[in-house]
Parts: structure tokens; C-alpha cells; sequence
């Protein structure tokens, strides 16, 4: 599976509050009860949402992919915004990014983490539009 988190992790300050998170479980990447959802969850690309993932689709189709987790998670917010610390990489090079945020916690599609929202200042997430959805509002199948 393809993930943006090695060249964020470029980044000082983004490796510096990534470490401190993860000790203080304030960041988790994906795991088998994510994965395990998005096996069960078809795309229209012909395949389930694992497999969309593990094509890497989810880099540099940010937005689509955060309709899509919507739809497994069936509400949350979908965030457009910049994280400067992926500026530069070829599938975001002004670090361009899309983010989910369902109940307090980042859903990233691209970074394949969550992590909880009182981090996201200090990770450098910012956000330019936020689009809330709820279950009825589902992207259709």
C-alpha cells in the first residue's frame, strides 16, 4: 500500500509531534479493524476499498477517497486543506490534501493514520473548506 507518511516524515517539525503522538496513542496508523471494513466496502473502481488502497489510489485522489471512507464510516467531515509537510512530492506539490474528521479524530486516507484532532495544529494540517455529511447525505453506490 502506497502512503505519504515517509516524506512527511521529512519533515522535522511533522516527525518531532508524529513520535510524541504515537507514544501518547494520539496517533494510530490503519489496523486490522480498518482494513478489515474496507474489505467489506465496495468502490466503483471494480474492486473493495482494501484493494483501492492497496493499489494506491489513495495517494493523490484525496478527495474521492475521503467520499469514500464517508461512506464506509457513513458520516464525518470531509476536510480539503494543505499539509505542508508533503509540499513537494509528486502526487501533491503544494501539499495539497483531503482528510476525514469523524468524532474528534483525523481520518488520513493518504497518510493511512488517525490521529486526534488537537494535533492537527501543531502536525500542520490546514484546513481551507470543511463539507459536513450525515448518514442520509451518502455518496451513492
Amino acid at each position: 500500500m502506497e502512503s505519504l507518511l515517509s516524506t512527511a516524515l521529512k519533515s522535522k517539525r511533522f516527525m518531532s509531534v508524529y513520535k510524541e503522538g504515537l507514544s501518547l496513542d494520539l496517533i494510530r496508523p490503519f489496523d486490522d479493524s480498518i482494513f478489515d471494513k474496507m474489505k467489506n466496502m465496495q468502490t466503483n473502481f471494480n474492486c473493495n476499498l482494501y484493494e483501492y488502497f492497496d493499489n494506491g489510489y489513495n495517494v493523490g485522489m484525496g478527495g474521492l477517497t475521503v467520499e469514500l471512507l464517508f461512506k464506509m464510516f457513513g458520516e464525518g467531515e470531509k476536510v480539503i486543506g494543505v499539509l505542508p509537510a508533503i509540499t513537494g512530492c509528486k502526487r501533491s506539490p503544494k501539499g495539497e490534501h483531503s482528510w476525514l474528521l469523524l468524532n474528534g479524530l483525523i481520518i488520513d486516507p493518504s497518510l493511512m493514520l488517525i490521529i486526534d484532532n488537537k494535533l492537527s495544529t501543531s502536525l500542520g494540517y490546514k484546513q481551507i473548506n470543511k463539507e459536513r455529511k450525515k448518514h442520509n447525505d451518502r455518496v451513492k453506490k
